[in-house]
């Protein structure tokens, strides 16, 4: 797990590469372990190591061989499979790590070597040999990579961090984003950021880029259709697959750590990690936000395994700290976050650094595809109601109660209704809460994919496939980010490739059966005696803001420049502004107040913000 930045260029590169240099230094936080960069005649390519497996400094990178240079953020898991098979076509290695082991497989296989990999990457590499610059990123964007084109069109910038750009361009606010943010917290934004010719690369593509500018841009890895019935053994295949998940992310030379939170995805990672014998010297954290008392779940879990268990907290934090966090956290994301739950997973990566951990294992990605979100209940319901099951639907109904779907409806609208019908919703919606939303579309991006045959899903996988593309995107984005500002990897499980697509191949009712969800992982803790230990209805990252912190927040914003960009009450003086912005929900407030964060950072002088 490291930081890139790299330049592509028609011109000559060997006069820039302080500059480059200095870009790629502000990284410094994702690889703290080492830095360097290499500059080629039109090619740069710089990265920052956070050293995990072969921590010696022949597995620095870039790393170079015959015609190949590579700058790798990630990790392989199924590196030590495919070394052994390179190793049979006659490669030598001198180095234990997975870098070299992609270096070797693209010199092997080329593009086709992506598919291959399994875990979670940015990459560049340069073939001085063709003058080509080759860019990838893995399946499920876990890894952050943004670009940026020159007007002139003879430059272009990548960067694991959009704030690393900041060296280079003089940075312009795309309003149009940034508004879409402020008024429901989503990012479906088409790969644009809050700035004007930013945009984040294409997940589960590569690009490659000639010595002219020219392009093409493919995909090489797309969600399957379902084509499994069901088995009688399919929970014990899913299990075997995830089981190998954890093992293969458990690897490393250095000490790992697992985040519990007292729920149904953590306790299944944690128990397969004691069948797979490897709790010795494990240890657990978890948040305690008081409220939940989850924390007394997660240590009955943890205690139940015999593994020691360190709680986090927030408790007396101040409001000059939590503003400092947070400004820090706005400045690394490039952007906001929906919710306040950013702070307790900062503060728990920030412990997890400071207890002398570099690697944690989470249990983000299984909500996703085993439909543990209450408004996924909809789409099983037209999923039963398309296929005229009616027996099923109203057996469905029952079991699950019908608030279910009354309190998810919301969600269920947001997520069916075409964006133009959602603008005119938002029309009233902007009224009510005083935020504008009359912004031009952002820039398309510069690098559009060659589309792959489009496939016909079902209802209820069309909806879990958008979920995977755009909530779990947002959720991947920021755990990196806060992870790496914290010089921690975060590994999760749940977002093996083979797992994925097991789900999705799946029937509906491998993941909802009768009134629960998740219903493999509820089966597997049934059978384990575990399930005694769950409590239902865990709320996950969560943290309420005070009214101190609220009125501050308030009164700071009251005189932002912010609000003339954003807001319908921009002219009116600091105390009737201080009235209106009391009336915006929490989480309104929050976003806007990262906004403010953000045009501070950003597009202020150093002595504003």
């Amino acid at each position: 797990m490291c930081g890139i930045f790299c330049v592509h260029s028609k011109k000559r590169l060997t006069d820039h590469k302080r500059k480059y240099d200095d870009a790629l230094k502000s990284m410094s936080h994702r690889g703290p372990d080492n830095f360097d960069s290499k500059v080629f005649k039109n090619v740069f390519l710089g990265h920052t190591r956070l050293s995990i497996v072969d921590t010696s400094e022949s597995a620095n990178q870039p790393m170079s061989f015959k015609n190949l240079t590579i700058t790798f953020n990630g990790e392989i898991f199924n590196y030590k499979d495919l070394r052994n098979d390179l190793i049979l076509n006659g490669y030598e290695f001198k180095t234990n790590c997975d870098t070299e082991v992609v270096l070797f497989l693209f010199d092997f296989y080329g593009s086709d070597s992506f598919s291959k990999l399994n875990g979670f990457f940015v990459l560049a590499i340069h073939d001085s040999k063709l003058d080509t610059l080759t860019i990838a990123r893995d399946r499920f964007g876990q890894k952050p990579l943004f670009y940026h084109r020159s007007i002139d069109k003879n430059f272009i910038y990548f960067s694991s961090e959009i704030h690393a750009l900041k060296t280079i361009i003089q940075l312009q606010p795309n309003q149009k984003c940034v508004s879409d943010f402020l008024l429901d917290g989503s990012f479906d934004s088409n790969n644009s950021t809050f700035f004007n010719g930013v945009f984040e690369f294409n997940q589960a593509c590569y690009l490659e880029i000639r010595s002219n500018g020219n392009y093409s841009l493919n995909r090489y890895w797309d969600y399957p259709v379902e084509a499994r019935t069901a088995s009688s053994d399919a929970k014990e295949q899913f299990v075997s697959i995830l089981k190998d998940a954890i093992k293969i992310r458990l690897q490393a030379d250095v000490p790992r750590t697992l985040l519990l939170s007292g729920g149904v995805d953590s306790t299944v990672i944690l128990n397969l990690v004691d069948r797979l014998n490897s709790l010795n010297g494990l240890q657990t954290f978890s948040y305690d936000n008081i409220v939940s008392g989850e924390f007394l779940d997660a240590k009955n879990i943890a205690d139940h395994h015999s593994v020691p268990i360190n709680r986090v907290t927030m408790d007396h934090l101040s409001f000059d700290e939590f503003r400092k966090t947070l400004m820090d956290l706005v400045y690394h994301l490039g952007r906001g976050h929906s919710s306040p739950a950013i702070l307790p997973f900062n503060f728990l990566m920030s412990t997890i650094r400071d207890s002398g951990f570099k690697v944690v294992l989470d249990g983000q990605g299984a909500d996703e595809i085993l439909s543990g979100y209450k408004h996924y209940y909809w789409f099983v319901g037209l999923t039963y109601l398309t296929k005229l099951q009616f027996v099923k639907l109203l057996n469905f109904i029952a079991a699950v109660g019908p608030m279910s779907f009354v309190k998810s409806f919301p969600l269920f609208i947001k997520f069916i209704l075409p964006k133009h019908f959602l603008r005119i919703a938002h029309i009233f919606l902007s009224s009510r809460i005083l935020l504008i939303n009359n912004f031009k579309d952002a820039d398309l991006p510069v690098f559009t994919e060659t589309v792959l045959e489009k496939k016909k899903f079902s209802i209820y996988k069309w909806y879990l496939k958008k979920m995977h593309l755009i909530g779990l995107k947002n959720l991947l984005y920021y755990s990196d980010i806060v992870a790496m500002k914290n010089s921690i990897e975060n590994r999760s499980p749940f977002m093996d490739f083979r797992l994925v697509e097991y789900a999705f191949r799946s029937p509906m009712e491998f993941a909802v059966s009768g009134n629960d969800n998740k219903t493999v992982l509820r089966e597997y803790l049934e059978e384990n005696n575990l399930n005694s230990l769950i409590t239902p209805g865990k709320s996950g990252f969560t943290t309420t803001l005070s009214d101190e912190f609220v009125d501050k927040m308030i009164s700071e914003l009251s005189c932002s420049e912010i609000l003339y960009t954003y807001t319908r009450f921009a002219r009116l003086k600091a105390p009737n502004a201080k009235v209106q912005l009391s009336r915006l929900s929490h989480r309104s407030l929050f976003r806007l107040y990262q906004v403010h964060l953000h045009h501070l950072l950003f597009f202020t002088s150093s002595d504003e913000a």
